[in-house]
C-alpha cells in the first residue's frame, strides 16, 4: 500500500498492478496494523482514508478471533525463532558479524503487527498480497499468498 501513496516509490508500477488485478477478483482490505503502518508515513495534511478509498482499498476491522490468532501465532514464532537473521523472500537464515569485534548480529525481525497482519487475511479475506511470502507461508501455511 506505501508503494501506492508514497510520492516517487520504487515499486509503484508493479504495486499498482497488483492491487489492481486484487481488485477485479474481490474486494482490496486493510487491516489496523495496515492502517497505522500507512498513517505513519504518509504526510499529516494527506486525507488517508479518502485515498485509501479512491484506490479501492477499504479498512476492515479485525475480529477478536483474529487478533486472539495473531497473539498465539506470534508467541509461536516468539518462542522458536531463528538466531540469525532471516531473508524475506527465500527464509534462509543468515549469521552476519560485527565487523569491529565479530560478534553474531541478531534481531528480533517479528513484530506482532506482522501476524495481525498474517491472521486477518487469513480470517477478513481470502489471500494476502505481500512480498513477505516466507514469513507468512511458515506461520500462516493455509493463507493464500500473491
Amino acid at each position: 500500500m506505501l508503494d501506492l501513496l508514497l510520492p516517487d516509490a520504487f515499486d509503484f508500477r508493479e504495486s499498482r498492478v497488483a492491487v489492481s488485478l486484487a481488485s477485479v477478483e474481490g474486494d482490496v482490505v486493510i487491516c489496523e496494523a495496515v492502517l497505522a503502518e500507512i498513517a505513519a508515513h504518509v504526510q499529516p495534511n494527506q486525507d488517508l482514508i479518502d485515498s485509501l478509498n479512491l484506490l479501492g482499498v477499504t479498512f476492515v476491522p479485525s475480529s477478536p478471533d483474529t487478533l486472539l490468532l495473531a497473539g498465539r501465532t506470534w508467541v509461536e514464532y516468539a518462542r522458536t525463532r531463528p538466531f540469525g537473521l532471516i531473508c524475506p523472500r527465500c527464509g534462509a537464515e543468515a549469521h552476519p558479524r560485527c565487523n569491529r569485534c565479530e560478534a553474531v548480529i541478531t534481531s528480533r525481525q517479528r513484530v506482532l503487527s506482522d501476524f495481525m497482519i498474517g491472521a486477518h487475511a487469513l480470517g477478513q479475506a481470502d489471500r494476502l498480497l505481500t512480498r513477505d511470502k516466507a514469513m507468512y507461508r511458515r506461520y500462516f501455511p493455509d493463507l493464500e499468498l500473491v
